[in-house]
C-alpha cells in the first residue's frame, strides 16, 4: 500500500499489479517491458519511483518509471542476481540483499539514478551468517537487515548498533518481515515462531 492508498501486487511469473481506491488496475509485465520473473520484493522511493528485485532470466533490480525500466545488475557492478530484498534509506542509497550478501548502492544524483559506487557490506555481519531475508529502515533512520541467525540494526553511518537473536529475546533466530507501528515499536516476524515485539526506549534498548 502506498502513499496514494494503491495497493501493489507481486507475482511468481505475471509480472506486478496496482489497484487503486477504486479498484482500478494498471499492470506491468512482459506486454509492455518487464522481463519475466519472480517478484521477490518492491519498494516505493520518496519521488514516486517503483523498484523492484526479481529473480530468474539474470535480472536484479529495477527501477520503475512511467515508460521506462532501468536495470541494476552486474552489468553496473551489483554482485548477485538472486535479490531477496530492497530498501531505500533517508539519503537515497538503495540496500541490496543477494543469497548470500548485503551490499549498498549510492547514485550520482537521484533524479537519474546514475550508480556512483557499489559496496559490500558483508564485513559488517558475522561470518556465519548466509541468508539476508528482509530490509527496513525505521523513523528512527536505523536499518534492520534480518539474517538466518539473527537480526543487525545499523545507523546511517553504518555503525552497528546492535544484533538481537534468541539469546536476547527475538522468538526466533530468522525473521523473515518487520514493520514499525505508529509508537515506534518494531514487530519481528519469525519463520516458525510467531512474532516478536521489540521496544526501544531512548534511542536505545
Amino acid at each position: 500500500l502506498d502513499e496514494s492508498d494503491k495497493i501493489w501486487l507481486g507475482s511468481e511469473d505475471h509480472g506486478i499489479m496496482s489497484i487503486d481506491n477504486r479498484l482500478r488496475k494498471s499492470q506491468f509485465n512482459s506486454n509492455n517491458g518487464l522481463p519475466k520473473g519472480e517478484i521477490l520484493s518492491m519498494l516505493k522511493d520518496s519521488q514516486g519511483n517503483l523498484w523492484i528485485s526479481q529473480i530468474g532470466y539474470g535480472k536484479a533490480v529495477f527501477q520503475i518509471v512511467p515508460v521506462k525500466f532501468n536495470r541494476f545488475n552486474k552489468s553496473n557492478g551489483l554482485n548477485t542476481l538472486v535479490v531477496r530484498s530492497i530498501c531505500m534509506d533517508y539519503i537515497s542509497r538503495l540496500w541490496v540483499s543477494g543469497e548470500e550478501s548485503l551490499e549498498l548502492i549510492e547514485f550520482e544524483d537521484t533524479d537519474r539514478y546514475l550508480v556512483k559506487n557499489v559496496s559490500s557490506l558483508n564485513y559488517l555481519l558475522d561470518n556465519d551468517f548466509k541468508r539476508i531475508y528482509y530490509i527496513y529502515v525505521d523513523s528512527r533512520k536505523w536499518i534492520w537487515v534480518a539474517t538466518h541467525n539473527g537480526t543487525y540494526i545499523f545507523d546511517s553511518s553504518l555503525r552497528r548498533i546492535k544484533k538481537i537473536n534468541t539469546q536476547n529475546g527475538l522468538s526466533h533466530n530468522s525473521t523473515i518481515s518487520m514493520a514499525e507501528d505508529d509508537e515506534g515499536r518494531m514487530w519481528l516476524v519469525s519463520l516458525y515462531h510467531g512474532a516478536t515485539l521489540v521496544e526501544i526506549e531512548n534511542e536505545s534498548f
